[in-house]
């Protein structure tokens, strides 16, 4: 708060102009929320898949050979893994998608500044130093918000892994299933 207040006094129009990129910040960020929601718990399930079939193939190896499906069992691992690293990739193109969009905005954004500011140099209603100077500041003013929009991912990945934690808690466990029957 204090630094914009510091942006306002050295140039107003430039801070306005700095407050324009904030709700495209905020919309970019609430949009990959969502798609990151969805794509980090299917690749959580599809894990969580790949290791289930891949802990009862190694414990269950003898009936496998017994009935010699090596070669199913085998097929069934690699579609399983693959449609695993699918997911995993997916997450990657989306997150370089998302930084590529912010660095586009932010460039945009800071490109835009300059511009103006350097037609309000020549102009004469501003200095190169005042110029110079709420670049920098505008730098620390810009910087908390995009280092909670970096950190969005994680968290959406950290927000998943808890639902998914929760899910499995609530499950009943194989030996009260079996019990029951």
């Amino acid at each position: 708060i204090f630094g914009g207040i510091v942006l306002y006094v050295i140039n107003s129009k430039l801070f306005l102009i700095t407050l324009l990129y904030v709700p495209f910040y905020i919309i970019l960020a609430w949009v990959f929320s969502l798609l990151y929601k969805k794509i980090h718990r299917r690749r959580m399930e599809e894990s969580a898949e790949f290791n289930s079939f891949l802990v009862e193939s190694i414990s269950g190896i003898g009936t496998i050979k017994a009935f010699n499906a090596e070669y199913s069992a085998n097929l069934e691992n690699e579609k399983r893994f693959i449609k695993m690293m699918k997911s995993y990739f997916k997450t990657s193109v989306t997150n370089n998608i998302e930084g590529t969009l912010h660095g586009v905005l932010n460039t945009i954004s800071s490109f835009l500044i300059l511009w103006i500011g350097s037609i309000e140099v020549i102009g004469g209603i501003m200095t190169i130093g005042q110029l110079i100077t709420f670049n920098a500041l505008l730098g620390n003013f810009k910087s908390p918000l995009l280092n909670l929009i970096n950190l969005q991912p994680m968290l959406q990945e950290a927000f998943v892994a808890g639902d998914r934690l929760g899910e499995i808690s609530e499950l009943d466990t194989e030996q009260k299933h079996e019990s029951k029957q």
